[in-house]
């Protein structure tokens, strides 16, 4: 049986210092080793429960109706599935051990740092064990954690945990951090679109603050919110997936692309896949990280699932749905992927730009694109985020309107460019062909350059197969120049790259000659 609770606080301001009391009753006199967990999601840049420090904030305590003080231990960014989706993936937990006889307790959290954005309902879960039956115990990969029944060591069944799990939900009301948005002259740059394509839905806000944040926060142009594959087949996850695209996306205004992500055997290699005709699409599932191959966990996929076990049937499946494949710093090895990410909130390692020039000049034909992997679902975010340190990278787009369909025909011509988060306008193209573009090896190679900078250009550099072949210094943000490689007659790829004084830089896409 779920517990009943209430709490003495249902309405929160963000960036505020709280003192929380979670009030419990499960419902009958408890047991000898009767426990519960007390569990929140660790994705809303927020503080943390503790039990070691008393006097430290966020220190939570637990205690019955007469005072009675009942032991606490903290399992620290624990992940687990058994939960899901009714419960984020990445929580935090705190077991509260009952005091035997004992029917209403409360859990004090001293000092608790409230979320610093604002979300509609921030859950407190808990999760009763009246008969002391369950443990959580870890899986031994990363910090997933599993429940387990210590006599026989078996799992726990899902609806088990589900009947026994109850939620209550704060309002968490203020602003959001203000986004200065600075754009060229859209007029004159009428078919330059900019969004971003890698933003994340891992914890509990819905599905419409992610693509409300795009819209009015950052004002994108367009933007996905993107799961991972093992979490779109279970429940109704991907049919919410699919309809807040659809409800979003307005031609002319906006545009919500459905995306997921998938760690592709047999490296576990993210690849991220967008499609144009989703309402056609079932669930798909292509998985190597062991969680997400747990059979218990298997258990609750959907049975129109299309299950993939290896690299090869996975392009096979997306073919058949005309996907659209990217890849970013976790794709360990690149194969058939159009866009590549060369910039994100995470702290990319230093190589992973020659890496990316390294596929190119192998052959592979890929778009350079910028992305944020936000972790707390608000794509196009410049502030840092917990484990995301940097300002999201934008992708620039190259359409000839804000449609889904010119979208998806710019990239996979890979008319598009990468961005620290700036919105700056890369013009990039030869003898009138735009950047994407594949060129006889013969032609000649004259390049014009046309930038329009949010601050002064510091420098640009013209690549040759990843290498500065010469050095621009513009004195003002915007800039038009044409240049030429008489040096060079074989196969080769060139692009730009551009620094602003403000610290932003760009990446132009490719163009070939072969």
């Amino acid at each position: 049986m779920s517990p009943e609770l209430t709490i003495n606080k249902s309405r929160l301001e963000t960036n505020s210092v709280e003192d929380i009391e979670i009030n419990i009753n499960i419902g009958s006199p408890a047991p000898e080793g009767a426990k519960l967990w007390v569990i929140t999601d660790i994705r809303q840049d927020n503080g943390l429960f503790q039990c070691s420090i008393p006097d430290a904030p966020n220190y939570i305590s637990a205690e019955t109706k007469d005072g009675k003080v009942c032991r606490v231990k903290i399992y620290e960014h624990m992940r687990t599935f058994d939960l899901y989706p009714e419960v984020p993936e990445f929580t935090n937990f705190s077991e509260i051990q009952l005091k035997e006889g004992e029917q209403f307790f409360t859990v004090r959290v001293k000092s608790w740092e409230t979320p610093k954005h604002p979300i509609d309902k921030f859950g407190f879960w808990v999760l009763a064990d009246i008969e002391g039956q369950w443990e959580v115990f870890t899986s031994f990969y990363k910090s997933y954690h599993i429940f387990i029944k210590p006599s026989d060591l078996s799992r726990v069944e899902y609806i088990d945990l589900l009947n026994s799990l109850s939620v209550i939900p704060v309002n968490i009301q203020g602003e959001y951090m203000p986004v200065n948005v600075v754009f060229p002259d859209r007029k004159k740059y009428k078919n330059v679109y900019w969004g971003e394509l890698h933003g994340m839905a891992f914890n509990q806000r819905e599905f419409d603050d992610f693509y409300n944040y795009a819209k009015n926060i950052t004002k994108l142009d367009f933007a996905s919110a993107v799961r991972f594959s093992y979490l779109n087949c279970t429940g109704d996850v991907w049919e919410r997936t699919k309809a807040a695209a659809s409800k979003h996306t307005e031609d002319g205004k906006f545009v919500a692309f459905v995306g997921v992500e998938f760690g592709t055997p047999p490296d576990d290699s993210h690849r991220v896949v967008y499609f144009p005709n989703p309402e056609e699409v079932p669930p798909i599932y292509c998985e190597a990280r062991l969680p997400a191959l747990d059979p218990h966990f298997l258990k609750r996929q959907r049975s129109d699932t299309v299950i993939c076990k290896d690299l090869k049937e996975f392009y096979r499946v997306i073919d058949k749905y005309n996907g659209l494949l990217s890849g970013h710093f976790h794709t360990w090895h690149y194969d058939r992927e159009v866009l590549c990410e060369i910039w994100q909130k995470q702290l990319v390692p230093e190589t992973e730009e020659q890496r990316l020039y390294d596929y190119i000049k192998q052959g592979k034909k890929m778009g350079i694109v910028g992305g944020s992997d936000t972790h707390d679902s608000m794509p196009g975010n410049p502030y840092p985020e917990p484990h995301c340190p940097r300002p999201a990278g934008h992708v620039g787009v190259w359409a000839d309107e804000l449609t889904s369909k010119a979208l998806f025909e710019a990239f996979r011509a890979r008319r598009v460019f990468a961005t620290t988060g700036t919105r700056m306008v890369v013009g990039f193209e030869s003898n009138g062909n735009l950047m994407g573009s594949i060129l006889p090896a013969g032609a000649e190679r004259k390049f014009r350059i046309n930038l329009a900078a949010t601050a002064k250009i510091d420098k640009v550099e013209l690549l040759r197969d990843g290498l500065c072949i010469k050095t621009m210094y513009p004195e003002s943000d915007t800039f038009e120049y044409e240049v030429e490689d008489e040096s060079n007659s074989e196969k080769a790829f060139y692009h730009i790259k551009i620094w602003q004084c403000d610290g932003h830089r760009a990446w132009s896409s490719p163009i070939w000659f072969e």
